[in-house]
């Protein structure tokens, strides 16, 4: 479809891909690589700690409007997650953000 992709990430590529993809449950490691290698990645190099995963949540999100702005379409949120919120959760907080700002939510689960 030629559509671009972008990546935002906290950290360092690989930094990210140890401490926050393959450290989960299922073959998420080969999927990211793939992501990576045909995408535009932009490292934000926010604090490694709950306050820095919220703050690039903020971040995709402004991105995500910027484009839409820029192409002159819409945004909508995919959260692709097992449908449960761990006390402070940077999902949870993706979701809220999303739908503070009016934006359609696909939810995508796991389970």
């Amino acid at each position: 479809m030629h559509i671009p992709r972008y990546v935002l990430l906290p950290a360092q590529p690989e930094q990210f891909r140890k401490t926050s993809v393959t450290d989960r449950p299922g073959d998420w490691g080969t999927l990211y690589d793939k992501v990576l290698k045909t995408a535009k990645i932009e490292v934000l190099n926010v604090p490694d700690n709950q306050e820095g995963y919220l703050e690039t949540n903020l971040k995709l999100l402004d991105k995500a409007e910027a484009l839409a702005r820029e192409y002159h379409t819409s945004t909508k949120a995919l959260v692709i997650w097992n449908e449960t919120l761990r006390g402070p959760d940077v999902t949870g907080h993706f979701l809220t953000q999303a739908r503070l700002r009016k934006m359609p939510v696909l939810e995508i689960s796991t389970l």
